[in-house]
């Protein structure tokens, strides 16, 4: 609403008005976002900031991260708070991975197969939005299995998403 408020020079509210008006709900252009391909995340400051930087280390520190971006520390919480709630929803639609026949990497390089698995949790980096899977082997080991792409594993686990 508001980048169609600036574009036309108009009060955000009455643009939202006029669609309103018009039968057009918020949800209406979130869906019309998500055909084009674009979801309602990949839009803004912080993710034009960091689709510019992918390259650059990108700091932990919320304080330090919001003042190079320029915004507000709880801007930036919110925006990777429900990034990395639509990764953990995406995460948990998949089925039990000790029941599928794919096979994982540990840091150190080894394959282990997911049947061998115990238990397993999915943990995401805050800042990064990094997947891995934490695991307990059958013989009471643990290990993280990096995740270099989640979406190409949520695929192959689970089919297309």
């Amino acid at each position: 609403m508001r980048k169609t408020a600036a574009l036309t020079g108009e009060n955000r509210n009455f643009v939202y008005d006029v669609l309103r008006e018009n039968g057009v709900s918020r949800k209406t252009t979130t869906s019309v976002l998500r055909l084009t391909g674009r979801e309602s995340h990949d839009y803004g400051r912080i993710a034009d900031w960091l689709k510019r930087h992918q390259d650059r280390k990108i700091p932990h520190d919320y304080a330090k991260l919001a003042e190079v971006i320029g915004v507000t520390r709880n801007a930036l919480k919110c925006y990777f708070y429900r990034r990395r709630r639509s990764v953990l929803s995406v995460l948990r639609t998949l089925p039990n991975l000790t029941a599928t026949n794919v096979t994982l990497a540990d840091e150190a390089g080894a394959i282990v197969a997911c049947s061998s698995l115990e238990s397993y949790e999915y943990l995401i980096d805050r800042v990064t939005l990094d997947v891995s899977v934490w695991a307990t082997l059958r013989d009471g080991s643990t290990r993280v299995f990096p995740i270099p792409n989640w979406r190409d594993f949520a695929n192959r686990v689970g089919g297309p998403k």
